[in-house]
């Protein structure tokens, strides 16, 4: 178990990655991008590289539930990969389409 102190906080990017643990359903993670911040009703986000016990490299979004509570969503990007920098270059692209596409729902003001 994990005994790191989880900051109260749902968004912080550093928080984020200071809580994160580096295993998350058997998956070690290695690289995360595209941190999106919770809110009321959703959950802190970032697009994971992992890699699991066969030794094969996978994009997933994590997601910080709440406290010591990490789930990888295997509904939403998961992508496998023969190279960790195949799967950071996937990661790093879909980090900046979150991006592009978060601006593009924020109402101009």
């Amino acid at each position: 178990m994990d005994t790191r102190t989880v900051p109260d906080s749902r968004t912080s990017e550093a928080d984020f990655r200071t809580a994160m643990p580096k295993v998350v359903d058997h998956f070690h993670i290695l690289h995360v991008d595209g941190y999106q911040p919770g809110g009321p009703d959703s959950h802190p986000t970032a697009i994971a590289v992992t890699r699991h016990l066969d030794d094969d490299f996978s994009t997933h979004m994590l997601i910080w539930v709440d406290e010591d509570d990490w789930c990888l969503d295997f509904d939403t990007g998961n992508y496998g990969f023969l190279t960790f920098q195949d799967a950071r270059k996937d990661v790093e692209f879909r980090a900046e389409q979150r991006i592009l596409l978060s601006k593009e729902s924020t109402p101009a003001g």
